[in-house]
């Protein structure tokens, strides 16, 4: 009986001092104080979520195939620079949004109309876009050779919205000519080519986008090479010339006493060389270089006013100085024809080729 007293005491205290260190340990945890590096962890702000930028979207560059058939040359203006052309330009394609036959320009006309167009799509959704095009386009005419020149008459054209980031063309140049039945009158067709050259221009065109002041197109140049047949046109313009200048060299063949008739052929050479200067210079464009025509007109001034000087000569003489007079009259009589015929044959030879 005292053995289980005792167990029983035993168990009573240790229950009691359980029951007293419970609660204290229970408060010691509630206020157990918080680390420092928790706090600084806890009060610290998240960073916010970076959001990467999208890469932007590299479009493909265009790159159509444009083709150009001739069929109409005509009015070709001189004085004003400029020639008149009819012609159709295709643009073979895959794309949706391109509508060549609306955004294509002739930068080197006057004015142009597209007449007509049409798109029709093929196998493998290729589109095949055609337009009809006349115009009136600027032409600098070369005539330092004329009436043997020869001209390169140039079709350039652009897209109106598309810089070369955007379009490349492509030239069809199988396809690509002029139509046999065009007809030239004095004039024959002996080159045709079509390219697609890149070409820059020095203006970004006010784009903020562009930084080095510069902007880059694809075009189309089409070359046409023209050469006219100029043998009787030339002798058409300077036939009066050339009366002319046989007038002031018949003048060689009078006897030297009679100074009014000799003089007489020289004013009526005078008088010709003048009205066929005019005639020939309305048929030109204003230039600054020495063409076929200038020289052939000042070489036939130079020598009727050569003849004119030695008939003076030949009266101021007089008898007295027969002699020296007979000679200046016979050198005039060999050299006029030779000289004047052997310096226009050269020129004439250099214009030809």
């Amino acid at each position: 009986m005292s053995v289980n007293k005792y167990i029983i005491i035993f168990l009573i205290s240790h229950l009691a001092l359980f029951m007293a260190a419970t609660p204290h340990s229970l408060v010691a945890e509630e206020h157990k104080p918080i680390n420092q590096k928790d706090s600084k962890s806890a009060s610290k702000p998240k960073p916010p979520k970076v959001i990467p930028k999208p890469e932007p979207e590299i479009k493909p560059i265009w790159q159509p195939r444009v083709g150009v058939f001739i069929t109409s040359l005509h009015s070709f203006d001189l004085r004003n620079q400029s020639y008149n052309i009819a012609f159709w330009t295709w643009f073979v394609h895959p794309y949706d949004d391109y509508k060549p036959e609306l955004t294509t320009e002739i930068v080197n006309a006057h004015t142009y109309n597209r007449e007509k167009f049409f798109v029709e799509e093929k196998e493998n959704k290729v589109k095949w876009a055609q337009a009809k095009f006349t115009g009136k386009i600027a032409h600098q005419w070369d005539v330092s050779n004329f009436p043997f020149d020869r001209q390169v008459l140039q079709i350039i054209m652009e897209d109106s919205e598309l810089d070369s980031s955007g379009i490349q063309y492509v030239a069809d140049t199988h396809n690509s000519k002029v139509d046999q039945n065009v007809y030239l009158s004095d004039w024959k067709i002996v080159d045709f080519k079509i390219q697609a050259p890149l070409i820059t221009y020095q203006t970004t065109y006010g784009d903020p986008d562009l930084v080095n002041g510069d902007s880059t197109y694809s075009r189309v140049t089409v070359s046409i090479t023209i050469e006219r047949q100029g043998a009787r046109l030339f002798f058409n313009m300077f036939l009066a010339l050339y009366v002319a200048f046989v007038l002031s060299s018949l003048a060689f063949f009078i006897p030297l006493d009679n100074t009014s008739a000799r003089l007489g052929l020289a004013t009526a050479a005078i008088f010709s060389a003048i009205g066929n200067k005019y005639v020939v210079d309305s048929m030109l464009p204003p230039t600054t270089t020495l063409t076929l025509v200038d020289k052939i007109q000042i070489l036939t001034f130079l020598f009727i006013g050569i003849g004119a000087i030695v008939t003076v000569i030949h009266a101021y003489l007089g008898s007295e100085q027969e002699k020296l007079a007979q000679t200046i009259n016979k050198c005039g009589e060999m050299m006029f024809p030779v000289s004047y015929i052997t310096l226009n044959v050269y020129w004439i030879y250099q214009a030809v080729q």
